[in-house]
C-alpha cells in the first residue's frame, strides 16, 4: 500500500469533484435526509468541477492517493485568530477507511495545531473519528442548509 498525500493541483479538480459526490454522499447517507442528498445531483458536473478548481486555486486543499488512485481530501476553511484552522469536509473513500489515511489527511493538513471543524449533529461515526484526534464538542450548535451541525475544537498539543 502505497498512500501519498500532496497538496491538490488543478489538475485534480474535476476527479474532486466526482469523488466528494459519491464519496460525501455515501458518508451522509442515513445522517441527511436522502432528498437533500439526491438535490445535489441535479447541479450541472461544470459547476461542481469550477467550484473545485475555486477551492484548489484558493489553496489549502489536500489529496491522498493510494497506489495513485484518489481515496481522500480535506480542506482548510479559513483561520479562526483564537480557534486556529477551520477543517472542512474531510473525506475518504468508504472502501479506503480503517487504514489511517483520514488520520494522515488532519496530520498533513493541521499537524498538532489548534483547530475545529463543524460535523453534523447525526453523524456519530464522524464525531468519534473526531474524538480519536482530540476534537471535542464546545456547546456551540448552528443550522447548516443540510442539517444541524455541532462545533468541534482541538486545543494545541
Amino acid at each position: 500500500m502505497t498512500l501519498r498525500i500532496r497538496s491538490a493541483t488543478s489538475g485534480d479538480a474535476a476527479a474532486l469533484a466526482a469523488f466528494m459526490l459519491e464519496e460525501w454522499d455515501r458518508a451522509h447517507r442515513g445522517v441527511l435526509a436522502d432528498e437533500l442528498l439526491d438535490a445535489r445531483r441535479a447541479e450541472p458536473p461544470d459547476a461542481r468541477r469550477r467550484r473545485w478548481s475555486e477551492r484548489v486555486a484558493g489553496g489549502g486543499v489536500l489529496v491522498a492517493e493510494l497506489e495513485g488512485r484518489l481515496v481522500g481530501t480535506v480542506r482548510i476553511d479559513g483561520v479562526d485568530g483564537e480557534l486556529g484552522p477551520q477543517l472542512g469536509s474531510l473525506i475518504v473513500a468508504a472502501a479506503a477507511r480503517r487504514r489511517g489515511i483520514g488520520a494522515g489527511l488532519m496530520r498533513a493538513s493541521i499537524g498538532r495545531r489548534a483547530a475545529h471543524l463543524w460535523v453534523f449533529e447525526r453523524a456519530s461515526g464522524a464525531r468519534r473519528f473526531h474524538e480519536r484526534q482530540g476534537f471535542r464538542l464546545d456547546g456551540v450548535r448552528r443550522l447548516d442548509a443540510f442539517g444541524p451541525e455541532l462545533r468541534m475544537v482541538r486545543r494545541a498539543g
